[in-house]
């Protein structure tokens, strides 16, 4: 994420990188949703922000099922 920051406040209207396509598809798939189309650093950025907070929500959903599971487990849920 830091090296998205880096290329848009460098230059944000500049088309990424293949290898930053390549990992921007991969991250896409890994999460599982379809990689959105991308024409410069700035749309880059606006899409791994998104697919952060997939990450963050699934995190927090995947948290909040181990704190329910102790919960139950130790008879005040």
């Amino acid at each position: 994420m830091a090296l998205i920051l880096d290329m848009v406040r460098a230059d944000p209207e500049r088309r990424p990188s293949q290898e930053m396509l390549l990992w921007h598809h991969e991250l896409a798939e890994l999460v599982g949703i379809e990689p959105a189309p991308v024409r410069n650093n700035r749309e880059l950025l606006d899409v791994a922000l998104r697919i952060d907070l997939i990450l963050l929500a699934g995190e927090l959903e995947s948290e909040t099922a181990s704190a329910a599971h102790l919960a139950q487990a130790a008879g005040t849920g």
